[in-house]
């Protein structure tokens, strides 16, 4: 039996899938994901404002 390895782009893309998935069936799901999913997602720290700007 052959096994075909999964590249970490493909690992991030169905991570990323199967999490879009959840959430279209649960928008109210609070999901933890690893730093590099969530990168990958577009997840970012918003540096533009901080309370010293205002």
């Amino acid at each position: 039996m052959e096994q075909s390895m999964v590249t970490y782009e493909e690992y991030l893309q169905a991570a990323g899938n199967e999490v879009f998935r959840q959430l279209a069936e649960d928008p109210y799901l609070v999901i933890e994901l690893p730093p590099d999913v969530a990168e990958f997602m577009g997840a970012f720290e918003e540096k533009a404002l901080s309370c010293v700007d205002f």
